[in-house]
């Protein structure tokens, strides 16, 4: 069974800039907030000089990313992904009792994005 078996069929991870053949995704948990369907997930593209990282993905059909300047500073990268933005802090593994606050992390950018009328937001 392949990584990308365990996520919805509308994620198409291998598609995303830094998936790798042979990646590994894990611990997937899925809500839903502000009527947006999300994930967060661990995933290893076991590289030379891969970490293990936490993704969130939100499902939305605006189209557009949720990168910013503030997201960047952050250390957080974003990408579009079909009907889903990704968001990680590049090699940067959430620990469990942390992963809600990730969550809240996350949301809590698009929405700083979205109030700022930034034009690259989920609007």
């Amino acid at each position: 069974m392949s990584a990308l078996d365990h996520l919805p069929s509308t994620l198409q991870l291998n598609d995303a800039s830094f998936y790798s053949v042979g990646a590994e995704v894990w611990n997937i948990d899925q809500g839903e907030r502000d009527g947006r369907k999300y994930l967060i997930f661990d995933y290893d593209s076991h590289g030379e000089y891969s970490n293990a990282e936490t993704i969130m993905a939100v499902e939305t059909s605006a189209p557009i990313s949720a990168t910013t300047n503030l997201s960047m500073a952050g250390g957080f990268r974003s990408e579009r992904l079909g009907g889903w933005i990704l968001i990680r802090q590049q090699q940067i593994w959430v620990k469990p009792n942390r992963r809600q606050q990730f969550v809240e992390d996350c949301f809590n950018l698009i929405e700083y994005s979205r109030d700022a009328n930034f034009p690259e937001t989920l609007g």
